[in-house]
């Protein structure tokens, strides 16, 4: 029988107590900057998107749900995840900070925390040495791998689940401490809550049997190194109780007998040879990461073929060997705490080796080791111990922890934004088509919130050097991997460029990427409609969801920037059809009914879409301008107000309220509002358009505007008319008003623009009838009003701009030509059955 080691000397529980705090302070210290991140990635549809957790009220269905389930559903039916414990944690997070993402931070850093703990208490039971136990506390709470899993809201999973599997272990041993009576309750309770935080969570049983091995012996137990797995039954038939109850949930809650495990999330598309090097290539790449932390990434993209003599596979192969052999000397030795400490490694790894088809399109991720940075840190801390002092030891320690946290500190930043996210993965992952237009469709998102053209020429180069990867990857051999859905998004993200550059260079027509969208449409209907043929003839074919909702929804939009409602109607309708909900076609047919004039029927869409993505901000902006449209001034003002005080960033919210004190004749009220608008964005058109009317306002009250007064006024009408060229009643009050002070040179570049840009035809009569009164005009103005007018196929009144120019001036050669070109008969070719009919005359 082996001999049980004398205790080591019992430290006091204060000064214990008190190295712990430290520790936790350590940890806290470095992860407090994840406060201040944003929802990113899969954040924008765990949380942004997941209307079962805002209100705890929802609990049975969160318990009974897919863990996409309240989401999208077609992305549910392909994913086999249940986490209810982690819904559950989201729907806490929800409730304490109403949605804002510092609560969902608050709530991970606090699981970290505890999780640090617990592997503090698990290390002093195993060991018995409280020194030993901080040493892993300290490694384990500020090792690099688990920024990821702690600053990204969601991966809150992985701390949740290994919280409670190193309580459960931590029970386990307790339980065997005790004289193994009765059962081991606590463990298996435990157990419970790691399998409902994350499927990960089986990892537990591996887990016990390592700890088996390394754990202290009472003198009543079996001698050997396998002695310590007496009692069998009583030790492990509560774990298989719940690991049952646990299978026969998930029948329940995915409606099938083999509870949502035959849902393969990725199809790698390879054989077996490959998967097994997969597995080969993940074990050794996290024994490399858990030793030498350097390459950091959140994408490590996985390769279709990979060469038995590649170093990246002869590198896994050294780490594994190398580990290996620890483990056998270890054995030899019997050296039961550190063989323990080294299997821990595989036993959290061995749920993730076991089923790689499940882990995605990058099967290697820093997430995955939450628990295997245990027992790296505690046979760090076990080999230091035995080759240093006890001084020299605690010093080494502390030196690792501080290099680990100016690691993870600089880590931590890279996961504020998405902006930042993918930016610094595009740089890390540069040959990955799946990073690439992740990296796109942040930049056009900015694009479509701030118009920027150099952000757009960067997505635009984004998108297409993706595509240049997607034809790598269809070579035989490449080493890309490329699914459907990549070639998919690269080209939906071209379509939007193109349909951003037509709208950012102001163009007549957006035909090309309406032609764009329409034909990646007609695509992926064929490819769905032969993939529905060949599973009708008995075939089982594994196939991809393929957003084409996305698709629609883009056509819908470039139809409504063309201004064809009715085609916009019908192509967003056709996404609504294929995902019932999808937010981005509801908010879009919203802006229909809205250009429409039909206020309740897009205050309808725009609710239907918030729903969908509670909190957003888009969605509560336009009902909002619903309800003042509607002249439902109480409403806009009260949803308007709890906009500005959710996004006290945004200036939007405080136009629309300068917007209700304008139409209340409140002038002063109006003022405040747009200079506080101001100072959150000095070139938002509509707040000077509402500082130039409320100035308006001001002066009729007065009596009449002060010499200084027009000059404020001009200013805010100018400034309004440059931020919003397009917008033809900034314009025409901009032309007007100068005229009405006598500027006539000043007011002409804004009259012209009001009539380039005008489409109702009474106005643009009222600006013909003050163009032709101008004092002085200029044969040059009324060629360009004819050029406009040619453009537009308004030939009759073209024509009688060029007569009013050459009755200025009989020579000008431009009036002449224009009016030549005009009446030149078209070329056989180029005749149309239906001419453009030509109306009167200006």
């Amino acid at each position: 029988m082996t001999p049980v080691p004398p205790a080591p000397p019992r430290s006091s529980p204060l000064v214990l107590g008190g190295g712990l705090v430290l520790v936790l302070l350590a940890v806290l210290a470095v992860y407090w900057p994840a406060l201040k991140g944003e929802r990113v990635y899969d954040d924008l549809l765990l949380v942004g998107r997941n209307p079962l957790i805002t209100d705890l009220g929802n609990l049975p269905a969160i318990l009974a749900s897919p863990y996409w389930g309240g989401i999208e559903a077609e992305d549910a039916a392909q994913i086999g995840y249940w986490r209810p414990l982690t819904g559950l944690a989201h729907a806490v997070s929800w409730a304490l900070g109403g949605g804002a993402p510092w609560a969902f931070h608050g709530l991970g850093i606090a699981v970290h925390l505890a999780a640090t703990a617990a592997a503090f208490a698990l290390a002093r039971r195993l060991t018995g040495r409280p020194g030993i136990a901080l040493a892993t506390a300290l490694v384990f709470g500020l090792h690099p791998l688990h920024v990821e899993s702690v600053a990204w809201i969601s991966a809150l999973n992985d701390p949740l689940f290994g919280l409670f599997a190193l309580l459960a272990s931590t029970a386990h041993l307790r339980w065997r401490e005790r004289g193994s009576r009765g059962i081991p309750l606590a463990g298996a309770i435990a157990f419970a809550l790691a399998l409902g935080a994350k499927e990960l969570g089986a990892a537990v049983l591996p887990l016990l049997a390592a700890l088996e091995l390394g754990r202290r012996r009472t003198a009543a137990e079996p001698a050997g190194l396998l002695g310590g797995f007496h009692a069998p039954i009583r030790a492990y038939l509560p774990y298989g109780i719940v690991l049952a109850l646990y299978f026969v949930a998930r029948i329940f809650v995915f409606g099938s007998v083999w509870a949502g495990f035959e849902r393969v999330t990725t199809d790698f598309g390879v054989g077996a040879e490959r998967l097994a090097t997969l597995r080969l290539e993940i074990l050794g790449g996290s024994l490399e990461l858990l030793v030498w932390p350097l390459d950091l990434r959140l994408f490590r993209p996985f390769r279709p073929t990979l060469p038995l003599g590649s170093g990246d596979l002869l590198r896994a192969i050294l780490w594994t060997a190398a580990a290996a052999g620890v483990a056998i000397f270890l054995l030899w030795r019997r050296a039961r705490t550190g063989l323990a400490a080294i299997l821990i490694v595989p036993a959290g790894l061995l749920p993730v080796l076991f089923r790689v088809e499940s882990l995605g399109s990058f099967p290697l991720s820093d997430r995955f080791l939450y628990v295997p940075v245990f027992g790296f840190g505690l046979a760090l801390a076990l080999v230091l111990a035995r080759l240093l002092s006890a001084r020299v030891t605690a010093a080494a320690v502390v030196a690792i922890a501080l290099l680990y946290a100016i690691q993870s500190r600089e880590r931590i930043a890279t996961w504020h934004d998405e902006d930042v996210l993918f930016r610094t993965a595009a740089r890390e992952t540069p040959r990955s088509p799946y990073v690439l237009w992740g990296r796109g469709r942040v930049l056009l998102e900015e694009v479509a919130r701030t118009g920027d053209r150099h952000r757009l020429a960067e997505a635009r180069e984004v998108y297409e050097r993706a595509g240049t990867l997607l034809e790598e990857a269809k070579r035989p051999g490449s080493d890309l991997y490329a699914s459907s859905r990549d070639f998919l998004q690269v080209n939906l993200g071209l379509a939007w460029c193109t349909l951003f550059e037509a709208k950012l260079e102001g163009a007549q027509s957006y035909e090309v990427p309406i032609a764009i969208f329409q034909k990646l449409a007609e695509e992926i209907e064929g490819i769905q409609r032969r993939t529905r043929e060949v599973e009708a003839s008995g075939i089982r074919v594994q196939s991809e969801h393929l957003e084409l909702e996305q698709v629609y929804t883009g056509l819908g939009a470039a139809h409504l920037m063309a201004g064809h409602l009715d085609a916009a109607e019908r192509s967003l309708a056709a996404a609504l059809a294929h995902r019932p909900g999808y937010p981005e076609a509801s908010h879009n047919l919203g802006l229909v009914y809205q250009k429409r004039g039909e206020l309740p029927r897009a205050r309808a869409c725009f609710e239907a879409a918030l729903a969908r993505r509670p909190g957003s901000y888009e969605d509560r902006l336009e009902i909002a301008r619903c309800h003042f449209q509607e002249g439902d001034l109480a409403a806009a003002a009260a949803q308007a107000r709890e906009l500005g005080a959710d996004f006290p960033g945004e200036a939007e919210p405080r136009v629309i309220l300068a917007s209700v004190a304008l139409a209340g004749g409140d002038w002063r009220g109006a003022l405040g509002w747009v200079e506080r608008a101001l100072v959150l964005d000095p070139h938002h058109g509509y707040a000077w358009y509402h500082r130039a009317n409320a100035l308006l306002l001001k002066a009729r009250a007065e009596g009449g505007p002060s010499h200084g007064a027009r000059g404020e006024i001009v200013e805010a009408l100018r400034r309004a008319a440059e931020a919003l060229p397009s917008n033809v009643e900034v314009q025409y009050q901009l032309g007007a008003y100068l005229l009405g002070i006598g500027a006539v040179e000043a007011a002409v570049p804004a009259l012209r623009r009001a009539y380039e840009v005008g489409t109702d035809e009474d106005l643009l009569d009222r600006l013909a009838g003050a163009l032709q009164g101008l004092p002085s005009p200029s044969p040059d103005l009324f060629c360009a009003l004819a050029r406009i007018d040619a453009r537009r196929g308004r030939l009759g009144r073209a024509e009688a701009w060029l007569e009013a120019a050459l009755a200025l001036d009989p020579a000008c050669a431009e009036a002449l030509r224009q009016r030549a070109e005009l009446r030149r008969p078209p070329a056989p070719d180029e005749a149309s059955p239906d001419p453009p009919e030509r109306d009167g005359g200006g």
